[in-house]
Protein backbone atom coordinates (compact mmCIF):
# COMPACT_ATOMS: atom_id res chain seq x y z
CA UNK A 1 0.00 0.00 0.00
CA UNK A 2 2.71 2.46 0.82
CA UNK A 3 5.05 1.09 -1.69
CA UNK A 4 7.75 -0.52 1.07
CA UNK A 5 8.76 -3.70 0.43
CA UNK A 6 10.05 -5.48 3.40
CA UNK A 7 12.74 -7.10 1.00
CA UNK A 8 14.39 -3.93 0.52
CA UNK A 9 15.20 -3.78 4.03
CA UNK A 10 16.98 -7.01 3.75
CA UNK A 11 19.31 -6.37 0.29
CA UNK A 12 18.92 -2.40 -0.68
CA UNK A 13 21.03 -2.27 -3.47
CA UNK A 14 20.46 -4.23 -6.85
CA UNK A 15 22.68 -7.87 -7.02
CA UNK A 16 24.90 -9.09 -10.31
CA UNK A 17 24.53 -12.67 -10.10
CA UNK A 18 28.31 -14.34 -11.48
CA UNK A 19 29.50 -17.63 -10.96
CA UNK A 20 31.29 -17.64 -8.03
CA UNK A 21 30.11 -14.25 -6.11
CA UNK A 22 27.22 -12.03 -6.08
CA UNK A 23 27.80 -8.41 -6.69
CA UNK A 24 25.28 -5.58 -4.54
CA UNK A 25 25.87 -2.48 -5.03
CA UNK A 26 29.40 -1.49 -4.22
CA UNK A 27 29.80 -4.86 -2.29
CA UNK A 28 30.50 -8.90 -2.85
CA UNK A 29 29.08 -11.85 -1.83
CA UNK A 30 29.40 -15.39 -1.99
CA UNK A 31 27.11 -18.06 -1.29
CA UNK A 32 29.34 -21.19 -0.13
CA UNK A 33 27.59 -24.99 1.40
CA UNK A 34 29.48 -27.69 3.18
CA UNK A 35 29.48 -30.81 0.99
CA UNK A 36 27.55 -32.87 2.03
CA UNK A 37 29.74 -36.03 1.62
CA UNK A 38 32.61 -34.48 3.72
CA UNK A 39 31.31 -34.53 7.11
CA UNK A 40 30.08 -37.55 9.14
CA UNK A 41 27.01 -38.03 10.91
CA UNK A 42 26.76 -35.40 13.73
CA UNK A 43 28.45 -32.01 13.72
CA UNK A 44 29.91 -30.42 17.31
CA UNK A 45 28.46 -27.41 18.44
CA UNK A 46 32.21 -26.22 18.71
CA UNK A 47 32.10 -26.19 15.21
CA UNK A 48 28.97 -24.37 14.31
CA UNK A 49 29.85 -22.16 17.05
CA UNK A 50 33.60 -21.40 15.49
CA UNK A 51 31.58 -20.65 11.72
CA UNK A 52 29.37 -19.06 12.67
CA UNK A 53 30.84 -16.41 14.62
CA UNK A 54 33.62 -15.34 12.49
CA UNK A 55 34.09 -11.70 12.34
CA UNK A 56 32.27 -11.01 9.38
CA UNK A 57 29.01 -10.22 7.71
CA UNK A 58 27.31 -13.00 7.03
CA UNK A 59 24.04 -15.42 6.88
CA UNK A 60 24.36 -18.90 8.45
CA UNK A 61 21.29 -21.89 7.50
CA UNK A 62 21.29 -25.43 8.98
CA UNK A 63 18.28 -26.68 6.51
CA UNK A 64 17.02 -30.03 7.60
CA UNK A 65 13.97 -31.97 6.62
CA UNK A 66 12.43 -35.21 9.03
CA UNK A 67 11.98 -38.46 7.46
CA UNK A 68 9.06 -40.19 8.79
CA UNK A 69 10.10 -42.97 11.17
CA UNK A 70 8.63 -45.98 9.25
CA UNK A 71 9.90 -44.61 5.65
CA UNK A 72 13.19 -44.60 7.32
CA UNK A 73 12.56 -48.28 8.36
CA UNK A 74 11.79 -49.44 5.45
CA UNK A 75 14.57 -47.82 3.15
CA UNK A 76 17.84 -49.13 5.89
CA UNK A 77 15.92 -52.42 5.78
CA UNK A 78 15.84 -52.65 1.97
CA UNK A 79 19.54 -51.02 2.21
CA UNK A 80 20.47 -54.01 4.37
CA UNK A 81 19.11 -56.82 2.27
CA UNK A 82 20.96 -55.73 -0.54
CA UNK A 83 23.77 -55.92 0.83
CA UNK A 84 23.06 -59.48 2.31
CA UNK A 85 21.95 -60.15 -1.40
CA UNK A 86 25.80 -58.39 -2.38
CA UNK A 87 27.46 -60.53 0.08
CA UNK A 88 25.68 -63.82 -1.11
CA UNK A 89 26.57 -62.98 -4.57
CA UNK A 90 30.11 -62.69 -4.05
CA UNK A 91 30.19 -66.14 -1.91
CA UNK A 92 28.40 -67.86 -5.05
CA UNK A 93 31.20 -66.16 -7.19
CA UNK A 94 33.91 -67.48 -5.20
CA UNK A 95 32.71 -70.99 -5.24
CA UNK A 96 32.35 -70.60 -8.73
CA UNK A 97 36.20 -70.04 -9.05
CA UNK A 98 36.56 -72.84 -6.32
CA UNK A 99 37.86 -70.29 -4.07
CA UNK A 100 36.55 -71.02 -0.96
CA UNK A 101 36.97 -68.00 1.56
CA UNK A 102 34.89 -67.79 4.37
CA UNK A 103 35.34 -64.18 5.21
CA UNK A 104 33.49 -61.47 3.27
CA UNK A 105 35.49 -58.12 1.91
CA UNK A 106 35.98 -55.52 4.23
CA UNK A 107 33.82 -52.57 2.36
CA UNK A 108 30.59 -55.13 2.51
CA UNK A 109 31.28 -55.62 6.13
CA UNK A 110 31.60 -52.27 6.89
CA UNK A 111 28.47 -51.53 4.87
CA UNK A 112 26.51 -54.24 6.85
CA UNK A 113 28.02 -52.75 10.09
CA UNK A 114 26.86 -49.59 9.68
CA UNK A 115 23.46 -50.19 8.24
CA UNK A 116 22.54 -52.51 11.13
CA UNK A 117 24.07 -49.66 13.90
CA UNK A 118 21.49 -47.23 12.32
CA UNK A 119 18.51 -50.27 12.12
CA UNK A 120 19.72 -50.39 16.30
CA UNK A 121 19.81 -46.68 16.50
CA UNK A 122 16.21 -46.68 15.17
CA UNK A 123 14.18 -48.96 16.48
CA UNK A 124 15.77 -49.14 20.13
CA UNK A 125 17.38 -45.75 20.81
CA UNK A 126 14.26 -44.00 19.08
CA UNK A 127 16.77 -41.74 17.01
CA UNK A 128 15.16 -39.70 13.74
CA UNK A 129 16.50 -39.30 10.69
CA UNK A 130 17.06 -36.09 8.94
CA UNK A 131 18.40 -34.60 5.98
CA UNK A 132 20.13 -31.73 6.48
CA UNK A 133 22.19 -29.48 4.47
CA UNK A 134 24.65 -26.24 6.23
CA UNK A 135 24.66 -23.19 3.80
CA UNK A 136 25.97 -19.47 4.42
CA UNK A 137 26.87 -16.22 2.59
CA UNK A 138 29.39 -13.99 3.56
CA UNK A 139 29.60 -10.17 2.38
CA UNK A 140 32.44 -8.05 2.13
CA UNK A 141 33.99 -4.43 0.67
CA UNK A 142 36.04 -5.90 -1.99
CA UNK A 143 36.48 -9.08 -3.57
CA UNK A 144 40.15 -9.38 -2.27
CA UNK A 145 38.41 -9.46 1.07
CA UNK A 146 35.67 -11.57 0.35
CA UNK A 147 38.77 -14.50 -1.01
CA UNK A 148 40.35 -13.45 2.52
CA UNK A 149 36.64 -14.47 4.07
CA UNK A 150 36.25 -17.86 1.81
CA UNK A 151 39.37 -19.39 2.94
CA UNK A 152 39.57 -18.68 6.20
CA UNK A 153 36.11 -20.13 6.74
CA UNK A 154 37.65 -22.70 4.42
CA UNK A 155 40.10 -23.38 7.09
CA UNK A 156 37.54 -23.48 9.58
CA UNK A 157 35.86 -26.06 8.12
CA UNK A 158 39.14 -27.95 7.06
CA UNK A 159 39.85 -27.64 11.48
CA UNK A 160 36.20 -29.20 11.59
CA UNK A 161 36.69 -32.36 9.66
CA UNK A 162 34.72 -31.27 5.95
CA UNK A 163 34.71 -29.39 3.33
CA UNK A 164 33.43 -25.86 2.33
CA UNK A 165 32.44 -25.53 -1.48
CA UNK A 166 31.38 -22.18 -3.40
CA UNK A 167 28.03 -22.98 -5.01
CA UNK A 168 29.81 -22.30 -8.93
CA UNK A 169 27.05 -21.32 -10.99
CA UNK A 170 24.43 -21.45 -8.44
CA UNK A 171 24.74 -18.41 -6.31
CA UNK A 172 21.17 -16.94 -6.77
CA UNK A 173 20.00 -20.59 -5.40
CA UNK A 174 22.43 -20.92 -2.76
CA UNK A 175 21.54 -17.28 -1.66
CA UNK A 176 17.97 -17.74 -1.32
CA UNK A 177 18.25 -21.53 0.98
CA UNK A 178 20.80 -19.68 2.99
CA UNK A 179 18.08 -16.42 3.68
CA UNK A 180 15.33 -17.07 6.48
CA UNK A 181 12.78 -17.02 4.18
CA UNK A 182 11.98 -20.83 3.96
CA UNK A 183 12.95 -21.55 0.41
CA UNK A 184 14.96 -24.68 -0.23
CA UNK A 185 16.64 -24.36 -4.32
CA UNK A 186 19.97 -25.39 -3.27
CA UNK A 187 19.42 -28.92 -1.81
CA UNK A 188 23.14 -30.01 -1.23
CA UNK A 189 22.14 -32.38 1.88
CA UNK A 190 23.01 -35.81 4.17
CA UNK A 191 21.23 -37.90 6.21
CA UNK A 192 21.96 -37.26 9.65
CA UNK A 193 20.89 -38.54 13.04
CA UNK A 194 19.25 -36.92 16.45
Amino acid sequence: ENGLDWKNEVIRAPMEFQARQIKMGNKFARALYIEPDSYGGEMEDSFLNDLSSLPACSVFSIDYVPVDKKLTKKVLEAKYMGIEQAISKQNRKRVQQKNFVSEISYKAQAEKDEVKEMLDAVRKHGQRFFWVGVTMVVVADTLEELDELTTSLEQTCDSGGCRLSIALDEQRKCLNTALPIGIRNFAQMRAMFT
